[in-house]
């Protein structure tokens, strides 16, 4: 028997087939047994082991973690439906391509809406406790709640030490990331042109002629305004001031508040 998988992200869709018995590598990096083209995955990412009627996942110490049903777990049971997500890239079974009897081994052992809450193992971001509260948080806070603030929620409720990363929460917030990366494109350009507009105004104002070495010499001071800007704004700084300014860096030093 085997399961075959499909591997989709917004640059690539693959099927894999995984046969009985086996265990199978992910990442970024070609030392994977299937290297995923997503710069989010670590270099081996996760494991896939399938022993039927047994099919598990099992994070690999990546950086930003192995997600199950919107769950970050670090190892845990796969059954049909299940959605394992890394990165921005989803992995799920294939079923309309796996034999009825290979179907019948992964299909989880109860009502599906109990899937939502079937205990994980115990793994470092607190993923046991986060199911277990998960019903709690729904009936507390009725559609209140955004995904990466639920998620936030959860991690502050079982005292989990990982927080989500900045990355993740900027995957999570389409509009809040799409403001920073605007203004901090607004602000390179300006960084560019004001050296280029004052320098020129100066010489202006002081007479200074530089015959044909007038416009190289701008472009090169400009430039270097905008390479520094760049380096301080993208480098040194932990978030950027597009980042700052569309509140991305308030959401995630927000994590760090003890919860109600």
């Amino acid at each position: 028997m085997k399961v075959i998988l499909k591997i989709q992200n917004h640059t690539s869709s693959s099927e894999y087939k995984l046969e009985n018995l086996k265990t199978v590598t992910l990442g970024r990096s070609s030392k994977s047994d299937v290297k995923i083209p997503d710069e989010l995955l670590s270099g081996i990412h996760l494991k896939l082991q399938l022993n039927f009627p047994r099919f598990i996942v099992e994070d690999l110490d990546s950086k930003n973690g192995t997600y199950l049903n919107g769950i970050r777990i670090e190892q845990s049971d796969i059954f049909v439906g299940d959605e394992i997500k890394v990165g921005s890239t989803k992995i799920t079974i294939a079923t309309e391509k796996m034999e009825k009897i290979a179907l019948s081994a992964l299909t989880f052992p109860g009502a599906n809406n109990e899937r939502a809450h079937h205990e994980l193992r115990p793994d470092f971001t607190g993923a046991r406790e986060m199911n277990q509260i998960h019903k709690k948080t729904k009936r507390r806070n009725p559609q209140s709640l955004s995904s990466f603030e639920k998620e936030i929620f959860l991690r502050k409720r079982a005292n989990s030490k990982i927080k989500l990363t900045k990355h993740e929460i900027k995957l999570a917030d389409k509009l809040k990331s799409n403001l920073a990366s605007g203004l901090d494109t607004l602000l390179i350009l300006v960084s560019f042109l004001l050296p280029l507009i004052f320098i020129n105004y100066l010489l202006i104002r002081f007479s200074i002629f530089l015959g044909p070495l007038k416009f190289p010499i701008l472009f090169m001071i400009s430039l270097t305004f905008s390479g520094l800007f760049y380096l301080i704004n993208f480098k040194w700084l932990k978030f950027s001031l597009g980042e700052k300014f569309a509140g991305i860096e308030e959401i995630y030093q927000n994590q760090d508040l003890n919860s109600d």
